[in-house]
């Protein structure tokens, strides 16, 4: 497996984010929306360890994060681990958000253990932790299958703190984490809902608006002089 460089993580990290907020953004946003299958090479070892940065980004210790990545980095140098894994975790987000809207619900199974309740001055927060490192301890061999339960605490954790954040866009139905009262996922959804809107209410501006495109590219194709008419409900050129 390729080597991935502590300045590579760091990027990562910037980009996973450290709060729950742009995790959960960079979970349902950019990890759920990559199509893991069709990655190879590099590009799949990209996704494994922004994967890897979320699961270990669950403390506000910065030596403790990066104490857990390059755990991580001695057991990836002996295997392809991070690039398995990441195949594991992707398919059950994709499901779940697909699910959640519907009768079925999105289903995350969470391992019995014991969590600890503590609040910290760095972020002023109140969270639950795990009482036991467990899946970081790499002394005896690597776990993908505990690996994998703690994705499955770490989406629960993450999105259960923001999930008054999690929305569907009213117009493409992708899910997304939302500003304030954002309905929408983007601009472009945004205005694509307002030109409907206004079209439907506005039935006369629009053919009178279509009309003189079709008229302007009438004009371009025969010349400014051209006369368009209409003629039993369609338009000539004379």
């Amino acid at each position: 497996m390729p080597e991935v460089a502590m300045r590579d993580l760091a990027g990562m990290i910037r980009r996973v984010g450290r709060t729950s907020k742009t995790q959960a953004r960079w979970l349902v946003e950019q990890f759920a929306r990559k199509d893991v299958f069709g990655l190879f090479g590099e590009e799949l070892t990209r996704a494994g360890w922004e994967l890897a940065v979320f699961l270990a980004a669950d403390t506000d210790d910065d030596k403790l994060l990066m104490k857990r990545l390059a755990g991580l980095r001695r057991v990836a140098r002996r295997s392809n681990v991070i690039n398995i894994v990441c195949d594991e975790c992707w398919r059950p987000v994709t499901n779940g958000l697909k699910n959640m809207v519907g009768k079925r619900g999105w289903r995350v199974w969470i391992p019995e253990s014991a969590f600890i309740g503590r609040w910290s001055d760095t972020s002023r927060t109140f969270s639950w932790r795990a009482e036991e490192e467990g899946p970081w301890d790499f002394s005896g061999g690597f776990d993908r299958g505990q690996f994998v339960d703690m994705f499955h605490r770490r989406i629960y954790e993450t999105l259960g703190k923001e999930a008054s954040r999690l929305r569907i866009c009213l117009e493409c139905r992708r899910p997304f984490i939302a500003n304030g009262r954002q309905q929408y996922c983007r601009r472009a959804c945004s205005q694509t809902r307002r030109t409907r809107d206004w079209r439907r209410r506005h039935p006369a501006k629009v053919r009178t608006a279509r009309r003189a495109a079709y008229e302007r590219q009438m004009q371009k194709q025969h010349g400014a002089k051209v006369k368009v008419q209409r003629r039993s409900g369609e338009s000539v050129v004379q």
